[in-house]
């Protein structure tokens, strides 16, 4: 009887459990340091889901099945931009860099979050879209 219990649970609940890649936004690495991991472990996606024109920043979402967090706080998309034609499609002429995640969480819950990590230098914002961009960039 218990063999047939544990059996059914194995079926609802598998053992192998997939853990969330978890990144660091103290904005110390550079884009393509930041970027590598997660192209290298199919973690994102290769290709941009969007490109936004006036600034060439990439938006790519995460690859099916993979899950992603900072600081703990669930990544539903990745976006970043730099001079590296084998990470970004670009269509202008932008000179910076820029990384960061999109999350659902509040912009204060996210600063304090950053704030509890010393993550200083990474911005949180809101975006037009009501999500919560945490970002790093420079020129």
């Amino acid at each position: 009887m218990l063999k047939k219990c544990v059996a059914a649970l194995a079926l609802l609940f598998p053992l192998v459990s997939h853990a969330a890649y978890k990144v660091d936004m103290n904005c110390s690495a550079s884009v393509r340091d930041f970027f590598g991991p997660l192209v290298q472990q199919s973690i994102i996606l290769s290709k941009p889901i969007q490109i936004i024109p006036d600034s060439s920043v990439n938006f790519f979402s995460l690859a099916p099945g993979q899950q992603m967090t900072v600081y703990g706080i669930p990544v539903v998309a990745v976006f970043g931009f730099a001079d590296e034609p084998l990470l970004f499609i670009r269509k202008t002429n932008n000179m910076g860099y820029i990384y960061g995640v999109l999350v659902r969480e509040k912009v204060a819950d996210v600063r304090a979050q950053l704030d509890t990590f010393g993550a200083t230098k990474a911005r949180a914002a809101l975006t037009k879209d009501g999500l919560t961009a945490i970002a790093c960039e420079g020129e």
